[in-house]
C-alpha cells in the first residue's frame, strides 16, 4: 500500500498538504462514496470536492466509513457562489453539513468572479474560528491573485489551477512561488481532451521507467514541486496515479516534458458568455 501522507507541501501558515490528491469532479453522487472509500484504503489522504460537484455528502460518508483517522486526512471543498457575505456564510455552513464534518482542511473560492471579497471574508473568519485549517482560491490568474493579496487580511495559501504538459500554466505557478502560495494542478492529465496520453515523447519516457504515460506525467508534475489533484473512478488507475509518487524523472526528462508546452488557448474562464452564464446561475440560486 502506498501512503503519500508524508509527501506534503507546507503551506504558508504551517499546515501540511499532501502533494497527491484525489479529485471527484464529475463523479456521480451515487458512485463517489465507493470511489473515495477505495482510494482511502489505497493510501490517498487528500480528497478534493466542491459545492458545485454535488457530491460532498458522499465524500463525507466515505470518510466516516473508512478506518482512517480524521486527523490523517486532508479534505478540500470549494465555495461555489460569490454573491455576498451573508450567502457565502450560509454556503459554508451547508458544505460542513453535507460533509458531516466539524472542519475542513482547505476551503477555496472556486471562481474569480462576483463578490470574491464577501466570500473571502467568510473564509478568513472561519480560519480564525478553526473550522477551516487553510484557505485559498481556484482559477485565479496572477492579476486576480495580486488584487486579493493587496486587499485582504490573509493572503491565499493555495491556488488550484489547470495545468498539464501542453498547458503548464508556468506563469501562474511562478507567481505563486514568488508569493509563497502553493500551486495545485487540476486536470493534470489533460482531462482526456487532448492527445496528451498518446504523445510519443511521453510514451518514450514512460517506457524508460516501465510505467504508464499518466504516471510519467504525474511524476513530471510532482517534480515541479507542485501539488496535484488527479481524478479517476477506475481502481487500477487510482492505484497507478498514487504510485507515481514513488519515482522521479531525470533532469533531462523534466526538461523534455516541459518543452512540450504549446501556446495556451483561451479557456472557458476567458469567455465572457460563460462568465455571464455562471454568475446568472449564482443569483438564481440566491
Amino acid at each position: 500500500m502506498a501512503d503519500n501522507s508524508k509527501e506534503a507541501i507546507e503551506l504558508s501558515n504551517g499546515v501540511r498538504m499532501p502533494r497527491m490528491g484525489l479529485g471527484v469532479f464529475k463523479v456521480d453522487p451515487d458512485d463517489v462514496r465507493t470511489v473515495v472509500y477505495k482510494a482511502l484504503g489505497m493510501g490517498y489522504r487528500l480528497v478534493d470536492t466542491a459545492q458545485a460537484y454535488g457530491n460532498e455528502r458522499g465524500v463525507g460518508d466515505a470518510i466516516r466509513a473508512s478506518d482512517v483517522p480524521r486527523d490523517q486526512l486532508f479534505v478540500t471543498t470549494k465555495m461555489m457562489r460569490n454573491v455576498g457575505e451573508k450567502d457565502a456564510q450560509a454556503d459554508f455552513e451547508r458544505s460542513l453539513g453535507e460533509l458531516g464534518l466539524d472542519y475542513v482542511d482547505l476551503c477555496l473560492v472556486h471562481m474569480p468572479f462576483g463578490d470574491v471579497y464577501g466570500t473571502w471574508r467568510v473564509l478568513e473568519r472561519e480560519l480564525r474560528r478553526g473550522r477551516v485549517r487553510a484557505i485559498g482560491v481556484s482559477n485565479f490568474d496572477p492579476v486576480r491573485l495580486q488584487d486579493l493579496i493587496s486587499n485582504a487580511e490573509v493572503a491565499p495559501m493555495v491556488n488550484q489551477y489547470q495545468s498539464n504538459p501542453y498547458a503548464p500554466a508556468e506563469a501562474v505557478a511562478g507567481f505563486c512561488r514568488m508569493h509563497g502560495i502553493a500551486f495545485q494542478a487540476w486536470g493534470p492529465l489533460g482531462q482526456g481532451k487532448s492527445r496528451l496520453l498518446s504523445d510519443p515523447v511521453l510514451e518514450g519516457i514512460a517506457q524508460a521507467h516501465g510505467c504508464s504515460v499518466a504516471q510519467a506525467v504525474l511524476a513530471w508534475q510532482l517534480g515541479r514541486g507542485i501539488a496535484v489533484v488527479a481524478k479517476s473512478t477506475h481502481e487500477e488507475r487510482l492505484r497507478q496515479n498514487l504510485e507515481a509518487t514513488r519515482f522521479s524523472l531525470t533532469p533531462e526528462e523534466m526538461l523534455t516534458v516541459s518543452a512540450l508546452a504549446k501556446p495556451e488557448e483561451a479557456g472557458m474562464l476567458d469567455n465572457p458568455a460563460f462568465v455571464a452564464h455562471l454568475c446568472a446561475g449564482w443569483h438564481e440560486d440566491a
